[in-house]
């Protein structure tokens, strides 16, 4: 079973909490509304980067690849399947045939 839990800023993910920074925890608050259904990049980098999305050197499908990875390879300590999975061309969502069970709280509504 994996829990999000925005209050304390934990995935718990077979009763093993990982701490989450801001910008994970709005990932996971994103992509847990909407187990199973694609969430377009862009409305990932509006969230994350607001109207900075072009800006800094770094192209920003790769800022968010990264933050992706990252937030991976700490689940995958705990659940090796993978868990957020990408569309190419389009964006990502939660593999919802890898968990049993996914919650997330009514209280995310204010980030989406």
């Amino acid at each position: 079973m994996i829990t999000l839990d925005t209050e304390r800023k934990v995935l718990c993910v077979h009763n093993n909490y990982i701490g989450l920074s801001p910008r994970n925890l709005i990932i996971c608050e994103v992509l847990f509304r909407r187990p199973g259904r694609v969430v377009a990049y862009e409305s990932m980098f509006s969230l994350l980067w607001g109207d900075d999305v072009n800006g800094g050197p770094i192209d920003p499908r790769n800022r968010l690849a990264v933050n992706i990875w990252r937030l991976h390879k700490r689940i995958y300590l705990f659940e090796p399947r993978k868990v957020i999975c990408v569309r190419w061309g389009t964006g990502y969502y939660i593999d919802t045939t890898v968990t049993e069970k996914i919650t997330c709280p009514n209280s995310v509504n204010q980030v989406l």
